[in-house]
Protein backbone atom coordinates (compact mmCIF):
# COMPACT_ATOMS: atom_id res chain seq x y z
CA UNK A 1 0.00 0.00 0.00
CA UNK A 2 1.49 3.75 -0.93
CA UNK A 3 2.16 6.00 1.92
CA UNK A 4 0.38 8.62 3.14
CA UNK A 5 1.61 11.83 5.02
CA UNK A 6 -2.14 13.05 5.82
CA UNK A 7 -3.61 9.34 6.66
CA UNK A 8 -5.51 9.70 3.35
CA UNK A 9 -4.16 9.10 -0.50
CA UNK A 10 -7.01 11.16 -1.92
CA UNK A 11 -6.64 13.90 0.43
CA UNK A 12 -2.58 13.67 -0.22
CA UNK A 13 -3.71 14.25 -3.40
CA UNK A 14 -6.09 16.85 -3.27
CA UNK A 15 -3.34 18.90 -1.64
CA UNK A 16 -0.51 18.22 -4.46
CA UNK A 17 -3.39 19.52 -6.73
CA UNK A 18 -3.85 22.38 -4.78
CA UNK A 19 -0.24 23.09 -4.66
CA UNK A 20 0.20 22.96 -8.19
CA UNK A 21 -2.93 24.96 -9.55
CA UNK A 22 -1.28 27.70 -7.02
CA UNK A 23 1.92 27.43 -8.80
CA UNK A 24 1.01 27.69 -12.05
CA UNK A 25 -1.56 29.55 -11.76
CA UNK A 26 0.28 32.61 -10.15
CA UNK A 27 3.21 32.17 -12.85
CA UNK A 28 0.71 31.84 -16.51
CA UNK A 29 -1.47 34.56 -15.18
CA UNK A 30 -0.38 37.33 -16.70
CA UNK A 31 -0.56 35.60 -20.15
CA UNK A 32 -3.92 34.04 -19.58
CA UNK A 33 -4.93 37.71 -19.02
CA UNK A 34 -3.36 39.28 -22.11
CA UNK A 35 -4.84 36.02 -23.81
CA UNK A 36 -8.13 37.41 -22.56
CA UNK A 37 -7.82 40.97 -23.60
CA UNK A 38 -7.03 39.58 -27.10
CA UNK A 39 -9.94 37.77 -27.45
CA UNK A 40 -12.41 40.42 -26.58
CA UNK A 41 -10.16 43.02 -28.82
CA UNK A 42 -12.42 43.28 -31.73
CA UNK A 43 -11.18 46.52 -32.97
CA UNK A 44 -7.97 45.25 -34.03
CA UNK A 45 -8.17 41.23 -35.43
CA UNK A 46 -6.78 41.65 -38.87
CA UNK A 47 -3.24 42.65 -37.33
CA UNK A 48 -0.64 39.96 -35.79
CA UNK A 49 -1.52 38.47 -32.77
CA UNK A 50 2.10 38.17 -31.28
CA UNK A 51 2.19 42.22 -31.94
CA UNK A 52 -1.16 42.78 -30.94
CA UNK A 53 -0.03 40.71 -27.93
CA UNK A 54 3.24 42.74 -26.86
CA UNK A 55 0.79 45.65 -27.39
CA UNK A 56 -1.89 44.89 -24.64
CA UNK A 57 1.19 43.95 -22.41
CA UNK A 58 2.86 46.98 -22.35
CA UNK A 59 -0.86 48.70 -22.10
CA UNK A 60 -1.38 47.16 -19.05
CA UNK A 61 2.35 47.49 -17.73
CA UNK A 62 1.77 51.02 -18.42
CA UNK A 63 -1.41 51.69 -16.54
CA UNK A 64 -1.11 49.31 -13.93
CA UNK A 65 2.13 48.29 -13.30
CA UNK A 66 2.95 44.86 -12.73
CA UNK A 67 0.87 44.51 -10.34
CA UNK A 68 -2.12 44.90 -13.31
CA UNK A 69 -0.72 41.79 -14.87
CA UNK A 70 -2.27 39.59 -11.83
CA UNK A 71 -5.77 41.62 -12.14
CA UNK A 72 -7.97 38.39 -11.27
CA UNK A 73 -6.03 36.46 -9.97
CA UNK A 74 -8.35 35.87 -6.70
CA UNK A 75 -10.90 34.04 -9.29
CA UNK A 76 -8.38 32.09 -11.50
CA UNK A 77 -6.97 30.80 -8.46
CA UNK A 78 -10.03 29.65 -6.57
CA UNK A 79 -11.86 28.25 -9.95
CA UNK A 80 -8.17 26.07 -10.29
CA UNK A 81 -7.34 25.00 -6.92
CA UNK A 82 -11.00 23.58 -6.36
CA UNK A 83 -10.76 22.05 -10.03
CA UNK A 84 -7.39 20.42 -9.33
CA UNK A 85 -7.98 19.72 -6.13
CA UNK A 86 -11.30 18.47 -6.14
CA UNK A 87 -10.22 16.33 -9.31
CA UNK A 88 -7.11 14.32 -7.71
CA UNK A 89 -8.99 13.82 -4.58
CA UNK A 90 -12.00 12.26 -6.85
CA UNK A 91 -9.62 10.34 -9.39
CA UNK A 92 -7.46 9.10 -5.71
CA UNK A 93 -10.80 7.75 -4.19
CA UNK A 94 -11.84 6.22 -7.48
CA UNK A 95 -9.16 4.35 -8.31
CA UNK A 96 -9.33 2.54 -4.63
CA UNK A 97 -13.14 2.26 -5.14
CA UNK A 98 -12.28 -0.02 -8.40
CA UNK A 99 -9.33 -1.75 -6.45
CA UNK A 100 -11.93 -2.91 -3.77
CA UNK A 101 -10.63 -0.98 -0.57
CA UNK A 102 -6.73 -2.01 -1.31
CA UNK A 103 -4.52 0.92 -2.81
CA UNK A 104 -4.80 1.36 -6.02
CA UNK A 105 -1.25 2.24 -5.86
CA UNK A 106 1.55 -0.24 -4.68
CA UNK A 107 4.21 1.11 -2.37
CA UNK A 108 6.54 0.72 -5.28
CA UNK A 109 4.54 2.76 -7.60
CA UNK A 110 2.98 0.12 -9.35
CA UNK A 111 -0.56 0.26 -10.34
CA UNK A 112 -3.53 -2.58 -9.33
CA UNK A 113 -5.27 -1.12 -12.19
CA UNK A 114 -5.49 -2.05 -15.67
CA UNK A 115 -5.32 1.35 -18.63
CA UNK A 116 -9.29 1.04 -18.93
CA UNK A 117 -9.85 1.28 -15.61
CA UNK A 118 -7.88 4.40 -15.07
CA UNK A 119 -9.33 6.09 -18.33
CA UNK A 120 -12.97 5.46 -16.52
CA UNK A 121 -11.49 6.93 -13.39
CA UNK A 122 -10.21 9.79 -14.73
CA UNK A 123 -13.25 10.06 -16.87
CA UNK A 124 -16.00 10.06 -13.81
CA UNK A 125 -13.09 12.08 -11.54
CA UNK A 126 -13.34 15.06 -14.40
CA UNK A 127 -16.90 14.52 -14.96
CA UNK A 128 -17.56 14.95 -11.39
CA UNK A 129 -15.51 17.59 -10.92
CA UNK A 130 -16.70 19.36 -14.04
CA UNK A 131 -20.16 19.44 -11.93
CA UNK A 132 -18.83 20.70 -8.89
CA UNK A 133 -16.36 23.28 -9.97
CA UNK A 134 -18.03 24.88 -12.85
CA UNK A 135 -20.39 27.30 -11.03
CA UNK A 136 -16.82 28.85 -9.72
CA UNK A 137 -16.23 29.02 -13.39
CA UNK A 138 -19.69 31.09 -14.45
Amino acid sequence: MARSFSGSLALDHSLAGIGGAVISTVTFHPLDLVKIRLQVDVASQGEAVLGRAVRATRYILGTDGTLGLYRGLGANLAGNCASWGLYFAWYTWIKDQMARGRSAELESGASTLSPLQHLVAGATAGALTQCMANPLWV
